[in-house]
């Protein structure tokens, strides 16, 4: 990728952080990053950056899959295939997430508390949902 290529694809991605949405703007600030790095070869909070593909709250996890994508070098255009399959993949979790939150359940349901008895004193609690 050429100086003049990365610069567009960094403006770009600018754009894309002010006019963008949640999760759309974490995802365009890891790209801004990676892109950053992967172009000027700066490792500052490189590790960092990567780690956050693996958290589980969706800001991070964006931010990661947005450093990683830049990271690697993906273009502007690759780049925003990517962010299109991530926010629908994330509207579809909210959308389990909330049939989840509403569904109807008795006073049992939802949590199992299994007692087992290891040793004198000891109890284990297992939950399940």
């Amino acid at each position: 990728m050429d100086d003049k290529t990365c610069k567009e694809n960094i403006r770009l991605a600018e754009e894309k952080i002010e006019a963008g949405t949640i999760p759309d703007i974490y995802f365009w600030r890891g790209y801004f990053v990676g892109m950053k790095s992967h172009y000027y070869d700066d490792p500052e909070e490189h590790s960092t950056w990567l780690a956050y593909f693996d958290r589980r709250d969706i800001e991070y996890h964006s931010m990661g899959i947005g450093y990683r994508t830049g990271y690697s070098g993906a273009n502007f255009s690759m780049a925003e295939h990517i962010s299109k399959d991530m926010e629908e993949s994330f509207e579809a979790f909210i959308k389990v997430e909330e049939e989840w939150e509403n569904k109807p359940r008795n006073n049992t349901s939802g949590c199992l508390v299994l007692l087992t008895a290891l040793g004198v004193g000891t109890v284990s609690l297992v939950y399940f949902l």
